[in-house]
């Protein structure tokens, strides 16, 4: 079962800062999950709202700051917003990296650094949304990228959904989990990585019906 750190340990740290990524590695995550938008300057860069308004010092819309601009915040003392590309290179290719996509615009320029660091070496690189036009677009322009789609509430008919758009994961909100859609899932060949269990009754539960990972802000409770 994978260990994966919500936007890092964001239980301990800022979320989706460098700090809070290696705070999860420290730990002993096996990987981190993180949301990207795009900047106005065409960078991709980490974060999850739409706006720098809860996250920084600052105010506004990621998309129309540019990364110079997004430079300027502070996430904390001394630390600012990465982009994508800084985050894989600072953390290496030994750990999973499960990159969410929170705008469509960005899906395409996330797949292409994707498919680049793959060529590196960086072999555990999956794309994830609850955007599943975009993922079907990664799909069809990028081949043998892993994508896994994000599910608020699970469906009747979410594994032939899955496949579909070209994933071969799925995300789950592990309130919506059953062990019903987990044999669907074993059935259509999805893996299935829960989101966010923080107390131990869930994370037990989700053990007990042997999910491949839990996504966590306290990776080490897992």
């Amino acid at each position: 079962m994978l260990k994966i750190g919500h936007r890092g340990a964001s239980g301990y740290l800022p979320e989706n800062s460098i700090s809070s990524f290696r705070k999860a590695i420290e730990l002993k995550a096996d990987g981190i999950e993180l949301d990207v938008h795009l900047c106005k300057s065409g960078e991709p860069v980490v974060i999850h709202d739409e706006t720098v308004d809860r996250t920084t010092n600052g105010k506004g819309t990621v998309a129309t700051l540019t990364l110079s601009q997004l430079r300027s915040l502070e996430i904390a003392p001394g630390e600012t917003i990465p982009t994508l590309e800084e985050v894989l290179q600072k953390l290496g290719n030994d750990i999973h990296y499960f990159i969410e996509i929170k705008a469509a615009e960005a899906a395409l320029p996330v797949a292409d650094i994707m498919s680049r660091y793959a060529k590196q070496g960086y072999g555990k690189l999956h794309i994830i949304s609850f955007n599943h036009e975009a993922l079907h677009m990664v799909a069809k322009n990028f081949k043998g990228l892993s994508i896994g789609a994000s599910f608020e509430e699970m469906t009747d008919d979410f594994a032939e959904y899955a496949r579909a758009i070209g994933a071969y994961t799925i995300c789950p909100n592990f309130k919506s989990l059953t062990a019903q859609y987990l044999e669907q899932a074993r059935q259509a060949e999805l893996e299935v990585i829960a989101w966010t269990a923080n107390e131990s009754a869930d994370i037990e539960m989700l053990k007990e019906l042997r999910v491949d990972g839990i996504i966590s802000d306290y990776p080490d409770r897992l």
